[in-house]
């Protein structure tokens, strides 16, 4: 069926692709500062406001480089439809890629397929692009660039609610490994 047809063909391949994405979310849990978690489960955050306020910035470079790498995977995909469909029924599940390897190689279009080649190429690279220049954060400080993020947005929390200082937030904390009890100062 023309219409369903491209739907399966996603799904098959976000099933594909999916392991790939939870291995480095994993990662980026593992890579988490728990100490923060800590933190706001002290100051009373219940586990939606933590995961939403703490975790989640914090695997905002994960989420990030995930996504861009999903996305250029869909950019050039090429062979699920290759052996599946073959950019049918009725070209249904004609993508970018695949429009490029039968104007080259089925058409003998070589300028076309080239361009659209090209094309692609520069939809990647702009991607990337501006990926890179909106998070630069990422790509300078890599995962710890969340836990910047948690801390100011720490920081935000207090201010609102009345309990910042002129030095910034006065708040306890448990120290991880050791139970010991530290204070943080978060500095604006």
């Amino acid at each position: 069926n023309p219409s369903t047809a491209l739907y399966t063909l996603i799904a098959i391949e976000v099933w594909r692709s999916f392991g790939f994405a939870m291995f480095l979310f994993v990662a980026g849990l593992k890579a988490l500062d728990h100490n923060l978690t800590e933190a706001a489960r002290i100051d009373g955050a219940n586990g939606w406001q933590v995961f939403w306020h703490v975790t989640l910035p914090q695997l905002r470079p994960v989420t990030l480089m995930v996504s861009t790498l999903i996305g250029i995977g869909m950019l050039k995909l090429f062979d699920i439809i290759y052996v599946i469909t073959g950019g049918g029924p009725a070209n249904g599940t004609q993508v970018v890629s695949y429009l490029a390897y039968q104007e080259t190689f089925r058409f003998f279009n070589m300028g076309r397929g080239a361009a659209v080649s090209f094309l692609i190429s520069i939809a990647i690279l702009a991607a990337v692009g501006v990926l890179g220049l909106e998070h630069h954060d990422f790509f300078s400080h890599g995962l710890n660039a969340g836990s910047h993020v948690a801390m100011k947005l720490f920081n935000l929390r207090f201010a609102l609610a009345g309990l910042a200082t002129e030095e910034g937030v006065k708040f306890r904390a448990c120290h991880g490994q050791a139970g010991g009890v530290v204070e943080i100062r978060l500095v604006h």
